[in-house]
């Protein structure tokens, strides 16, 4: 039985025999594989294949609700919510345990004029405060919240 390729082989040659450009159609077939199917890119379709067994593992581990949802998180744009929540890591990231906390409050402050001087309206601390006290308190919340864990 013929596996089709004698078939594809003839139809390629009448394609050229009536004038086609075998180059063109090969680059229009890719595009249209890639449009139904993804890319036929071998290093995408690896990935590919790497993100389904990590979608499973996942999936066998914490379920299907959970696992789509972290797939989910990943593509999504950020909540108010969770842009809030990693501004706060970052400033936790920030901060070290040497340091005094007014010291440091004074330079989140400082950093977010300049933030706002420069058009970002969002800096660090609530609602990226201008205000030392406000910072320092948000900070010692951040900390003590951060010890409980």
């Amino acid at each position: 039985m013929s596996d089709g390729k004698d078939e594809l082989d003839a139809a390629r040659a009448e394609f050229v025999r009536r004038g086609g450009d075998l180059e063109s159609l090969d680059k229009n077939l890719a595009e249209q594989y890639e449009l139904v199917f993804g890319s036929a890119d071998p290093e995408y379709l690896e990935a590919r294949d790497e993100a389904v067994a990590l979608f499973q593992k996942i999936m066998d581990r914490l379920g299907k609700d959970k696992a789509i949802r972290i797939f989910r998180s990943l593509t999504e744009p950020r909540s108010k919510e969770n842009e809030r929540k990693l501004q706060n890591v970052i400033l936790l990231g920030l901060y070290k345990p040497s340091w005094p906390v007014r010291s440091f409050a004074k330079l989140i402050v400082w950093l977010n004029h300049e933030l706002a001087r420069r058009g970002v309206p969002d800096g660090f601390g609530p609602r990226g405060s201008r205000s030392v006290d406000t910072v320092e308190k948000h900070l010692h919340r951040l900390l003590k919240k951060r010890q409980k864990k």
